[in-house]
């Protein structure tokens, strides 16, 4: 806006353009206004969220008006804004030829490159709008930094979003998407300055205790994080995310009943939320309630039977019965509706094994691994199911296949040397157990507890000393 002439505008005459605006569109005559009442109508209009109202309004005012190069800048902004981002970037590039020095309309041509995938021209016009830009520097900064989180360049948003806190330390939005960008890149305590820093300035930002418990739960201050949701939720007591995110805090806090309250307020916020019942049937699960446990995942599967978290809850249920079958059924309803789980492929893997399923344990310890072998447990828990099935080269060659993703994970190598000793194998035996010895030599115990009988073999106690004696 031109905020030389914008500035001899108040509230009052805003209000009456506003009024004689809309008063034309709903008779659908046609009234002339000048080029500041038009951008303060759609600025307000903008402020409001209401885009495509800023846009209308614009374009008229360009009838109106159409040599106004503020008028044509607020076109391309509300161009970009409403994505249609070829047409802005064409309005900007044209918009250059004239005024060449313009950071505003450099920063939206960098915003608009950035989009299409053209880094290096973005950098550079956001270069020039920084060198071109006067006054608010802090806002500029600010600006390219939101343009590149809207990217997904965290990393860059973070560098400008610093930039402009260090020209302005009391700039509120850059604090606070610093905060987020930080938090998103999961370095949590530079977040968690940040938020408090922007909390300082703003005591009543729901969002912002809100996020700041969202981090202190990600750092297992769960006590903390629990107050910071009943800061967000005394601020706005109808914020539904604020509820859940308390209830699963006190959950991590082992305060089961508290909860439940907090659940039981998110379900009223959210009644066509079937996974409320779920998270309080969660609840009851850990109090050992196992029959309201039961009651409330039925509720969910009545309200939705594809819900896979009823099922899996209700397969724990089961399980903790001991009731084996029904576990296994359940857990096998899981998978049908959340393929891609390997936490719910090992527990199926589990479940199958102790009814004697041996296929379906080893398809599902199969999933399992394959979907997430990042996980060890899943690793160990295969191979010590096939040594008992009596496949040791198998649980062998699966724990090989496991050491590509855990190099460094010494338990499986004392796994190899003890299943490799019982089949004779003592090359192989002594490669694994001493690349085991040289990561832990403290834990050669394992060995034993998987062998007893090794304890027994000369050379395997010798080599146990030798590195437990360095």
């Amino acid at each position: 806006m031109n905020r030389e002439a914008g500035k001899y505008y108040d509230e009052q005459e805003i209000n009456e353009a506003l009024k004689r605006y809309e008063d034309m569109l709903r008779r659908g005559s046609k009234r002339y206004f000048d080029v500041i009442q038009i951008e303060h109508i759609a600025e307000r209009f903008i402020e409001e969220g209401k885009i495509y109202p800023a846009l209308q309004v614009v374009e008229m005012g360009m009838e109106q008006h159409p040599t106004s190069i503020d008028l044509k800048v607020r076109l391309v902004n509300i161009l970009f804004n409403i994505g249609e981002i070829s047409r802005s970037l064409n309005l900007a590039n044209d918009l250059l030829k004239i005024e060449k020095n313009n950071p505003e309309l450099h920063m939206i041509k960098g915003s608009a490159l950035l989009l299409t995938g053209d880094k290096y021209g973005a950098t550079k016009s956001f270069k020039t709008a920084i060198e071109h830009s006067v006054q608010e520097k802090d806002e500029m900064l600010f600006n390219i930094g939101y343009s590149y989180e809207q990217s997904g360049d965290y990393d860059e948003a973070i560098k400008y979003f610093e930039k402009s806190v260090n020209t302005n330390p009391l700039h509120e939005p850059a604090l606070y998407e610093l905060a987020y960008c930080l938090e998103r890149i999961e370095q949590n305590e530079k977040s968690l300055h940040y938020y408090n820093k922007y909390i300082d300035l703003d005591t009543f930002s729901d969002a912002a205790w809100f996020n700041l418990g969202i981090v202190l739960t990600k750092l297992q201050r769960f006590e903390e994080s629990i107050e910071a949701y009943e800061y967000a939720l005394v601020i706005n007591e109808d914020f539904n995310n604020a509820w859940y995110n308390l209830g699963h805090s006190y959950m991590l806090a082992q305060q089961y009943h508290k909860a439940i309250d907090c659940f039981n307020h998110f379900g009223k916020l959210e009644p066509l939320n079937d996974d409320v019942f779920c998270l309080i049937g969660d609840c009851h699960l850990r109090l050992k309630a196992y029959d309201t446990a039961a009651e409330l995942y039925q509720k969910t599967l009545d309200k939705n039977p594809q819900n896979e978290r009823a099922w899996f809850g209700m397969a724990l249920v089961k399980q903790r019965e001991g009731k084996k079958f029904e576990a296994y059924q359940m857990f096998n309803n899981t998978v049908k509706y959340e393929n891609d789980n390997g936490e719910c492929w090992f527990l199926l893997a589990k479940s199958a094994a102790k009814i004697n399923y041996y296929q379906n344990a080893i398809d599902a310890y199969e999933k399992a691994c394959s979907i997430e072998p990042e996980f060890a447990s899943y690793w160990l828990s295969y191979a010590a199911y096939l040594s008992k099935k009596g496949m040791l080269n198998i649980a062998i060659h699966t724990l090989k296949k496991a050491l590509a993703y855990h190099s460094d994970f010494s338990l499986i190598d004392y796994r190899i040397a003890a299943y490799s000793l019982e089949t004779g194998d003592y090359k192989t035996a002594k490669k694994h157990l001493t690349k085991a010895l040289k990561y832990e030599p403290e834990n050669f115990m394992y060995l034993f507890l998987t062998y007893p009988d090794a304890a027994a073999i000369e050379w395997v106690t010798k080599l146990i000393a030798q590195y437990n004696n360095q």
